[in-house]
Protein backbone atom coordinates (compact mmCIF):
# COMPACT_ATOMS: atom_id res chain seq x y z
CA UNK A 1 0.00 0.00 0.00
CA UNK A 2 1.83 3.40 -1.38
CA UNK A 3 1.50 6.65 0.59
CA UNK A 4 -1.79 8.05 -1.74
CA UNK A 5 -3.63 4.98 -0.63
CA UNK A 6 -3.46 5.67 2.70
CA UNK A 7 -4.53 9.07 2.17
CA UNK A 8 -7.89 8.03 0.52
CA UNK A 9 -8.19 5.52 2.97
CA UNK A 10 -7.47 8.60 5.82
CA UNK A 11 -9.62 10.75 3.79
CA UNK A 12 -12.26 8.38 2.85
CA UNK A 13 -12.91 7.96 7.25
CA UNK A 14 -12.38 11.37 7.97
CA UNK A 15 -15.14 12.84 5.80
CA UNK A 16 -17.34 9.50 6.82
CA UNK A 17 -17.41 10.67 10.87
CA UNK A 18 -17.35 14.35 10.38
CA UNK A 19 -18.62 15.06 7.02
CA UNK A 20 -22.06 16.12 5.37
CA UNK A 21 -24.15 15.42 2.51
CA UNK A 22 -24.02 17.97 -0.09
CA UNK A 23 -24.45 18.09 -3.92
CA UNK A 24 -21.44 19.53 -6.11
CA UNK A 25 -22.33 20.98 -9.27
CA UNK A 26 -19.64 21.97 -11.45
CA UNK A 27 -20.29 25.18 -14.09
CA UNK A 28 -20.53 22.75 -17.21
CA UNK A 29 -21.49 18.63 -16.08
CA UNK A 30 -23.93 17.19 -14.18
CA UNK A 31 -24.41 17.59 -10.30
CA UNK A 32 -23.12 15.17 -7.98
CA UNK A 33 -23.78 13.95 -4.18
CA UNK A 34 -20.66 13.71 -1.76
CA UNK A 35 -20.05 14.24 1.37
CA UNK A 36 -18.19 17.02 2.25
CA UNK A 37 -16.36 18.89 5.27
CA UNK A 38 -17.87 22.63 5.75
CA UNK A 39 -15.48 25.18 7.72
CA UNK A 40 -16.86 28.56 8.19
CA UNK A 41 -13.96 31.03 9.77
CA UNK A 42 -11.61 28.96 8.28
CA UNK A 43 -7.56 30.96 8.15
CA UNK A 44 -7.35 31.01 4.15
CA UNK A 45 -4.74 33.33 2.16
CA UNK A 46 -6.32 36.74 2.21
CA UNK A 47 -7.18 38.45 -1.93
CA UNK A 48 -5.25 41.17 -3.59
CA UNK A 49 -2.25 41.03 -1.27
CA UNK A 50 1.38 40.50 -3.08
CA UNK A 51 2.83 39.13 0.46
CA UNK A 52 0.81 36.67 2.88
CA UNK A 53 -1.68 37.80 4.53
CA UNK A 54 -4.52 35.57 5.71
CA UNK A 55 -8.08 35.93 6.92
CA UNK A 56 -11.33 34.38 7.41
CA UNK A 57 -13.17 32.80 5.40
CA UNK A 58 -15.25 29.87 4.32
CA UNK A 59 -13.79 26.45 3.08
CA UNK A 60 -15.17 23.12 1.61
CA UNK A 61 -13.13 19.84 1.42
CA UNK A 62 -14.11 17.34 -0.44
CA UNK A 63 -13.00 14.22 -2.09
CA UNK A 64 -11.24 14.39 -5.95
CA UNK A 65 -12.79 11.00 -6.32
CA UNK A 66 -16.15 12.34 -5.76
CA UNK A 67 -15.79 15.58 -7.28
CA UNK A 68 -12.94 15.30 -9.96
CA UNK A 69 -11.75 18.90 -10.69
CA UNK A 70 -13.21 21.27 -8.87
CA UNK A 71 -13.21 25.02 -10.81
CA UNK A 72 -14.02 28.59 -10.02
CA UNK A 73 -18.08 29.04 -10.74
CA UNK A 74 -18.64 25.59 -9.36
CA UNK A 75 -21.17 25.46 -6.48
CA UNK A 76 -21.67 23.04 -3.49
CA UNK A 77 -24.86 23.02 -1.82
CA UNK A 78 -24.91 21.83 1.63
CA UNK A 79 -27.94 21.61 4.05
CA UNK A 80 -30.05 23.92 1.56
CA UNK A 81 -27.32 26.50 1.28
CA UNK A 82 -25.53 26.97 -1.84
CA UNK A 83 -21.87 28.41 -1.62
CA UNK A 84 -19.82 29.45 -4.84
CA UNK A 85 -16.15 28.41 -5.39
CA UNK A 86 -14.05 31.44 -5.55
CA UNK A 87 -10.84 29.26 -5.62
CA UNK A 88 -8.94 26.27 -5.13
CA UNK A 89 -6.77 26.97 -1.51
CA UNK A 90 -5.62 22.66 -1.67
CA UNK A 91 -5.78 19.76 -3.62
CA UNK A 92 -3.33 16.97 -3.33
CA UNK A 93 -5.10 14.62 -5.45
CA UNK A 94 -7.00 13.01 -2.66
CA UNK A 95 -9.26 15.69 -1.33
CA UNK A 96 -9.28 19.51 -2.67
CA UNK A 97 -10.39 22.29 -0.61
CA UNK A 98 -12.11 25.43 -2.16
CA UNK A 99 -12.94 28.90 -0.80
CA UNK A 100 -15.94 29.22 -1.36
CA UNK A 101 -18.64 32.34 -0.75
Amino acid sequence: MGIKDILQTAAENITSHAGESATYTPASGDPVTCIVILAHDALIQADGYDISTATLGTTIQAMVSDVGTVNRGDTYTVDGTTYTVQRIEANDGVMVTAVVK
